[in-house]
């Protein structure tokens, strides 16, 4: 595997960035100092074909521990010696090598001591994770702010510095003492901003060997630096940033130096001989990685990870139906007329859903009906019925007297059968006092708890086995059907008397009904009907007794046809032809209107029935039939006005 060319380094260049927001800054070392180039990317690599020395990421206040320790004045190697030995008194093997750092500070206290500075990272913060592609090679360098306003004490500014935090809970500062260079983070409480600053570097002006007036002079130039910090970043009075100016070119106004004030000081400490007090590391450096770890690497730069990006989504859209395809292929091959199959399949899947959505949802309508009417006894009339969706049943009727059994009991039976079907529970009742008939109004509501359950009704309930006729006027017997006589041209008188008395002998007997399958087309408007030729032996006694039923009462035809006992019945519904209807239809009067305004309304109800039915005769000319139409819109309109 071809190994990718690494990029050259300019040791002249340094990337400082803030560890909280990784906003990159440039800057370049010149001849006085730095100077900010602006922002920083990858890209800058490839165009300026030159990498960037280091990169410094900026620790947020309270993150490092900084000491100071003061020396009487010697040489630097010795000084060196000395620091070296404090570091490993004060941290005892406790942190890591390469998260500790130590530099001897030019700056001379009153005494004309020697100051060093000593830094710590602790091993349980585990550091911010950054880009990959900082140079380089992705790994950088950390510094905390308390080392870097302490290294920038020594020459370029004359204090104080402070670094707040945005939320202001942490904060840090460094000032010069009579006894030494005085470097402190502390975290303290939002609320008791910034008196509480005040206090911690009052407190430590004073452990330096400050009087009260140098101490009040201090507060007020520390007010300045805590303003212009504001909200969060660096400060330090005029005078300082009139002297970092010098070395740091870039940086114009307050804002810019709260904003990148620590990142510009840590390039400028970068190129300092306090260099390593921003040469912290998280990890320690590593060998270069193997072929797997620079494809681990590689992923990691936005290019490569582009692209391994793009490839995935490929391969995330097209597997499937790939795969899907493939898959009906092999269906296709080893199942053959598959469509075919997939029909039948989602309409059985259909018909499943149908069925089961109709078994849940829908109700068995005409049997609920059925089974209120085998538990409605004799004697309870419905009004009116209602079967909601939500299951419940509610009945208003009227219920009289039946069998000697009052209305209010076969109210108390109608709801007996109801639970006793088991298809219905829940019954509520409630009921007005009889009327002058002895008739009960009543409201019966239930709820439906088993609509599907067929129950088995007792042979009383069950119009199915027996029918309500049958149960009010008995069993009807069957119908004996007898051929009519055959009408012939005159004979002899022994050919008629034999066909008389053939005819005689098949009349029906008393306890059966004799309908003719022929019967003669006969006009009842005209009167040559009663002396034509048609014959009489059978039809004589069969016109006799229709013109008797037509004009006794209707309570006696009732009764006539209840009893079956004379012998003119008419056929069944499914036996009758147009001319056996025509035989007995009678033809109504004209109607006039003095006889219809006096008609009741029951009585116009009769009226056109039996307009309706005349006009249905086969038999009747046209003249009768326009009379009849006439008085049937007569009717019709008299009724609507009755409603």
């Amino acid at each position: 595997m071809k190994r990718r060319t690494k990029a050259q380094i300019d040791m002249d260049c340094v990337v400082t960035l803030s560890a909280s927001d990784e906003k990159a800054i440039l800057f370049r070392r010149v001849e006085h100092g730095v100077v900010m180039e602006g922002a920083w990317d990858a890209s800058q690599i490839k165009i300026n074909a030159k990498s960037p020395g280091a990169t410094i990421a900026v620790l947020q206040p309270a993150r490092v521990v900084c000491r100071t320790c003061e020396f009487p004045d010697a040489d630097d190697e010795k000084l060196e010696m000395a620091l070296h030995l404090q570091a490993e008194t004060h941290q005892m093997g406790s942190v890591p090598e390469w998260r500790t750092a130590r530099a001897l500070l030019k700056f001379r206290a009153n005494d004309g001591g020697r100051t060093g500075v000593i830094v710590d990272w602790p091993s349980n913060d585990s550091g911010p994770s950054l880009s990959r592609d900082l140079p380089p090679d992705g790994e950088p360098l950390f510094a905390g702010d308390s080392a870097i306003l302490a290294a920038v004490m020594d020459g370029y500014a004359a204090g104080p510095l402070v670094s707040v935090t945005a939320d202001r809970t942490a904060f840090s500062f460094a000032v010069r003492t009579p006894n030494g260079l005085s470097v402190r983070s502390t975290r303290i409480d939002p609320s008791q901003w910034p008196d509480a600053a005040t206090v911690a570097v009052v407190e430590s002006a004073l452990r330096g060997g400050m009087n009260s007036t140098q101490a009040e002079a201090l507060v007020q130039l520390l007010d300045e630096a805590i303003l212009s910090a504001g909200d969060g970043g660096f400060g330090c009075t005029q005078i300082d940033r009139d002297s970092l100016s010098n070395h740091v070119t870039g940086l114009d106004d307050v804002d810019v130096w709260r904003e990148h004030g620590l990142k510009a000081l840590a390039a400028l400490i970068w190129f300092s001989h306090a260099q390593p007090l921003v040469s912290l590391r998280a990890q320690p450096l590593g060998e270069r990685p193997g072929h797997i770890g620079e494809w681990i690497n590689r992923l990691g730069e936005p290019d490569s990870l582009a692209r391994a990006l793009v490839i995935f989504a490929l391969v995330l859209v097209l597997a499937p139906p790939l795969f899907a395809g493939g898959r009906l292929l092999l269906l296709n091959w080893k199942i053959g007329d598959i469509e075919s199959k997939e029909r039948a399949l989602r309409s059985y899947e259909k018909q499943l859903a149908l069925y089961s959505d109709l078994n849940r949802r829908a109700w068995p309508m005409g049997k609920l009906l059925g089974d209120l009417s085998s538990v409605t006894p004799e004697g309870v009339e419905w009004e009116d019925l209602t079967l909601s969706q939500d299951r419940n049943v509610s009945i208003r009727g009227l219920a009289k007297t039946q069998d000697g059994q009052s209305g209010i009991e076969m109210i108390l039976i109608l709801e007996k059968q109801l639970r006793e079907s088991r298809v219905f529970d829940n019954v509520t009742k409630k009921w007005d006092s009889p009327d002058a008939k002895g008739l009960v109004k009543f409201t019966l509501n239930a709820s439906v708890v088993k609509p599907t359950l067929r129950p088995i009704f007792k042979e009383a309930q069950d119009f199915g086995r027996k029918s309500l006729s049958e149960r009010r006027y008995g069993p009807t017997p069957p119908a004996v059907v007898t051929a009519p006589p055959v009408a012939s041209a005159p004979a002899a008188d022994t050919n008629a008397n034999a066909a008389k008395t053939q005819a005689h002998s098949k009349l029906p007997s008393e306890d059966s009904v004799a309908v003719p399958t022929e019967i003669p087309s006969i006009d009842p408007l005209s009167e040559d009907t009663a002396h034509n030729g048609a014959p009489t032996t059978a039809m004589g006694s069969t016109n006799a007794d229709e013109h008797s039923t037509d004009t006794a009462k209707p309570s006696n035809k009732r009764s006539l046809r209840g009893a079956n006992t004379t012998s003119n019945e008419l056929a069944k519904r499914s036996e009758r032809t147009p001319d056996s209807a025509n035989v007995a239809t009678p033809i109504p009067e004209p109607l006039s209107d003095s006889a219809l305004n006096a008609m009741t309304k029951e009585e116009a109800q009769a009226a056109i029935s039996a307009v309706a039915i005349a006009r249905n005769s086969a038999e009747i000319d046209d003249l009768t039939k326009a009379r009849l139409k006439e008085d049937f819109d007569k009717l019709k309109i008299y009724l609507k006005g009755k409603k």
